[in-house]
């Protein structure tokens, strides 16, 4: 996350744009280069949460991610 933060910062101050509007799109608009750090952060925060949750419940790690998986699948198909 380090880096895409970093970019989004010098993009920011760039700009030259420090309205409210502008401060939140760094976090919901990625960059159109550096999209991939945005998703796979928030990738490594899903993974870990499930990891977390298999531990706390005492469940197999893969039969977690599973579910996870098809859970955010039919979310995408919902929409």
């Amino acid at each position: 996350m380090a880096p895409y933060l970093l970019w989004s910062f010098f993009s920011f101050m760039r700009k030259g744009d420090y309205s409210l509007h502008a401060i939140s799109s760094i976090a919901l608009y990625p960059d159109k280069y550096f999209w991939f750090l945005w998703a796979m952060f928030f990738i490594n925060v899903l993974f870990n949460m499930t990891q977390l949750l298999a531990n706390k419940l005492h469940r197999n790690e893969t039969v977690c991610l599973m579910a996870t998986g098809i859970v955010l699948m039919a979310v995408i198909i919902q929409q």
